[in-house]
């Protein structure tokens, strides 16, 4: 779900508990995500040796230690 600014910075104060001041670090960062996205590369496959897994295939592998 995308949320503006405001409503991230608010969800993170209210429902994480977070700092005021550290939302808005959240919020900082995941404009500059959003409006200079990084670009993919090759590096986790150099050096693993293999190819990255997703965020979702990483916590359905080790589900159990999120419960």
């Amino acid at each position: 779900m995308d949320l503006a600014p405001h409503e991230l910075r608010e969800n993170l104060v209210r429902h994480a508990h977070m700092p005021p001041w550290l939302a808005e670090h959240v919020v900082e960062i995941q404009q500059l995500a959003v409006c200079h996205p990084e670009s993919p590369t090759d590096t986790v496959a150099r050096v693993l040796g293999r190819e990255p897994r997703t965020l979702d295939s990483f916590l359905h592998e080790h589900l159990g230690r999120f419960r």
